[in-house]
């Protein structure tokens, strides 16, 4: 289970703001909520918030399986993709 938590602590929105997380090989997307989309091809979960306003957080939640050996360590990207010009 993977729980994903962010926060935008800028005095602007964030609009059309999405999290991208590249799964690693060694996983495969098991299910989500509606905002959650997986693409097979790439072993991509997008998670699209919508616009997330100043000193707003929140938390996603959403399963993968894991494949193969046990003990093996991996790494998980994401990355916060958004609308609204810079942020400092």
């Amino acid at each position: 289970e993977y729980t994903v938590q962010y926060h935008n602590s800028n005095k602007k929105s964030l609009r059309t703001a999405r999290i991208v997380i590249q799964l690693p090989d060694q996983y495969s997307f098991d299910s989500g909520d509606g905002n959650t989309v997986y693409s097979n091809t790439d072993n991509i979960v997008t998670i699209y918030l919508g616009s997330v306003g100043p000193e707003e957080s929140g938390t996603v939640v959403f399963k993968a399986k894991a494949q193969g050996g046990e003990n093996a360590a991996v790494e998980t990207k994401a990355v916060l993709v958004y609308t609204g010009g810079s942020v400092s």
